[in-house]
C-alpha cells in the first residue's frame, strides 16, 4: 500500500502531526502563561500570544491521535479508537471517486446514454472498486479523482452475483497520488453502530452521510436468480450516484459498499443497502487475478419455514429453511431431498435462507465441506456435502 510515510525523510502525514503538535503546545504555553500572570498588568493573553479553548484542544488531540493512528496503520478495536465524521471524511475523501460511463443502447436508433457512480482506490497499482451495475455495457469509463484530473479507466473484471466490479487507470500518469482505503470486518457490525457514506449522489461530488447499521445479515437480489448474502442495511442517506462509494465505520474503515436503496420514488426514504466488505474481500482479489469470483454452491432452492409449516411439521418454533427442489447436477443431490427442513448448517442454527447464504458465501469455497443438520420425516439426520461451484444464472 501507498503511503505518504513510505518515503525516505519526513512525510507529509508527518508533518502534519508535527505541527498538530506544536499548535497545541503553542495553546497550553499560552493558557499557563495567562494562569501565572506572566503577561504583564493590562495585557490580555490574547494580545500577545496564542490561545486555544478547551473543546479546541481536545479536538487537535482527537486529529493528532487520529493521523497517528493512520500512519502507523494500527488495527483499530474499541470505543477509545472511533472518530469524528469530519476526520473520516477528510482522510477518504482523496481515495473516493467519480464514475463516469458512457453507454451506446441498441436498436433502429442509436443513441449514447451517460451515467455517473462512485467507487474508491483500491491499491497503489491504479485498481478502483465500484459496482457491477454502474459499469456495466460501458463502452467508456472516465474516472475524475479529488484533484479535479480525470482520466479514461478499463474494466479488470466483474461479478454480477454480488454487484461488485474493478476497474483499473494508469497509474504512472496521474497527477494525484492515489491512496487506498483500509478495510474493516463488516462480521465485527451491529445494529446501531454509526457508519458514514462517501460517494456522488446526482453527480454531487464527495458528498458524505452519516447514519447507523438498521440491520446485519439482509439478502438482496442481484438482479440474477442468485441473491447477495450478508448486505447491510443503513439508514445514512444514499441516492442515485452512491453505487460503488464506500461505507465506512468510525475508525475509517470499508465495512461495505453502497449499492441499492428501497424506495417507490427512485430517492431515499430512509433504508439503504451496502455490501459487505467481507464479501468485498473475497470477490475483489480474484476480480483482479483472474477476472471473476467463483462462489460456493449447494444446489437447492425453497423457502423459509413458515408458522404453518412449523406446525404441520412439529417443529418447536418457526425457524429452518424448506427445501423445495434440488438441483440433479448440484451438489446436495443423494444428500438433501425435496421436503427436508435444514435447521442447521455446521452447527449453527438456520432462521432462514439468509443464514445458509451468508455461511457458505462470506466463510466457505467451493470444495469446502459443510455439515447440514436435516428434518425428515419428523427424524433429525445429519449429511455432509461438499460445496460446487455455482453455475452462471
Amino acid at each position: 500500500m501507498k503511503r505518504q510515510g513510505d518515503k525516505k525523510g519526513v512525510g507529509p502525514s508527518v508533518l502534519v502531526i508535527s505541527i498538530v503538535l506544536a499548535l497545541i503546545a503553542g495553546g497550553v504555553i499560552g493558557v499557563v502563561f495567562s494562569n501565572l500572570g506572566l503577561f504583564g498588568s493590562g495585557s490580555s493573553p490574547s494580545e500577545n500570544f496564542s490561545t486555544v479553548t478547551v473543546a479546541e484542544f481536545e479536538k487537535l488531540e482527537r486529529r493528532v491521535s487520529f493521523l497517528e493512528n493512520l500512519s502507523m496503520n494500527a488495527t483499530v478495536s474499541g470505543t477509545d479508537n472511533l472518530w469524528p465524521v469530519d476526520e473520516i471524511y477528510r482522510f477518504a475523501e482523496n481515495s473516493v471517486v467519480k464514475i463516469k460511463v458512457t453507454k451506446t443502447s441498441e436498436g433502429f436508433f442509436e443513441r449514447t446514454q451517460t451515467g455517473v457512480g462512485s467507487g474508491f482506490v483500491y491499491n497503489d497499482s491504479g485498481h478502483i472498486v465500484t459496482n457491477q451495475h454502474v459499469v456495466e455495457g460501458a463502452d467508456e469509463i472516465l474516472v475524475k479523482f479529488y484533484n479535479g484530473e480525470t482520466v479514461k479507466a478499463e474494466a479488470v473484471g466483474s461479478d454480477p452475483y454480488s454487484d461488485l466490479a474493478v476497474i483499473k487507470v494508469n497509474s504512472t500518469n496521474l497527477d494525484c497520488e492515489l491512496t487506498p482505503l483500509n478495510f474493516g470486518e463488516s462480521s465485527a457490525l451491529e445494529t446501531g453502530d454509526r457508519v458514514v457514506a462517501v460517494g456522488n449522489p446526482f453527480g454531487l461530488e464527495g458528498t458524505t452521510t452519516f447514519g447507523i447499521v438498521s440491520q446485519t445479515g439482509r439478502v438482496l437480489s442481484s438482479g440474477t436468480r442468485y441473491l447477495i448474502p450478508g448486505v447491510i442495511q443503513i439508514d445514512a442517506p444514499i441516492n442515485p450516484g452512491n453505487s460503488g462509494g464506500p461505507l465506512l465505520d468510525l475508525s475509517g474503515k470499508v465495512v461495505g459498499i453502497t449499492t441499492a436503496i428501497q424506495s417507490q420514488t427512485g430517492t431515499f426514504s430512509g433504508i439503504g443497502y451496502a455490501v459487505p466488505s467481507d464479501l468485498v474481500k473475497r470477490v475483489v482479489q480474484s476480480l483482479i487475478e483472474e477476472g471473476e469470483y467463483e462462489h460456493s454452491w449447494l444446489g437447492i432452492s425453497g423457502k423459509n419455514v413458515t408458522y404453518d409449516i412449523a406446525l404441520n411439521r412439529n417443529l418447536e418454533r418457526v425457524r429452518g429453511f424448506f427445501v423445495k427442489a434440488v438441483s440433479q447436477d448440484g451438489p446436495s443431490v443423494g444428500k438433501v431431498k425435496e421436503d427436508d427442513i435444514i435447521l442447521k448448517i455446521d452447527g449453527k442454527e438456520v432462521m432462514g435462507i439468509g443464514d445458509i447464504l451468508s455461511y457458505i458465501g462470506l466463510r466457505k469455497s467451493p470444495g469446502d465441506k459443510v455439515s447440514l443438520q436435516i428434518l425428515r420425516d419428523g427424524e433429525k439426520t445429519t449429511v455432509t456435502v461438499e460445496l460446487g461451484v455455482r453455475p452462471s444464472a
